[in-house]
């Protein structure tokens, strides 16, 4: 991949012209838009992710994000490169409190896992009887089992 840094001229005459002609229905202001921000926020993903391939779909969903939502930004709040890196920065605190989500979600259903796995296997459901343990685990698993479908 051949990375191509803009100067900062380009950053902040070129880059808002190409944003103008891009909103207009230009396709190939689009074209040339995602090759001038594909490094920055290819660069900004790797250094985030351990793997580069999460870092590339990363970057992918980045530039989507940022192309589809081209009408949000506005010249008089600032320059383009600063929008795109907020949407960037953005996207990747979201990726980051979503995995931080998961984590939690799965510790629970660890947690769940081992109790099953601490039954004996001689035991029929016949002989259980539910006491304040078995009923506290049971509701335990349930709540897992609704923040999974969450």
């Amino acid at each position: 991949m051949i990375v191509i840094e803009p100067t900062e001229s380009e950053t902040n005459v070129e880059l808002e012209e190409l944003v103008s002609h891009a909103r207009e229905g230009s396709r190939e202001a689009a074209e040339t838009l995602i090759k001038r921000l594909q490094p920055i926020v290819f660069n900004l993903c790797q250094k985030f992710y351990l793997h580069p391939e999460d870092g590339e779909d990363a970057a992918q969903e980045i530039l989507i994000k940022a192309l589809t939502n081209l009408g949000r930004w506005r010249s008089d709040r600032g320059p383009f490169r600063v929008w795109f890196l907020a949407v960037a920065r953005n996207h990747l605190i979201d990726v980051r409190r979503q995995k931080g989500r998961l984590e939690s979600q799965m510790t629970g259903l660890n947690d769940y896992f081992d109790a099953v796995d601490a039954i004996p296997d001689d035991v029929s459901a016949d002989t259980l009887t539910p006491g304040p343990e078995a009923r506290a685990l049971a509701m335990e698993a349930n709540a897992s089992c609704m923040l999974g479908m969450l």
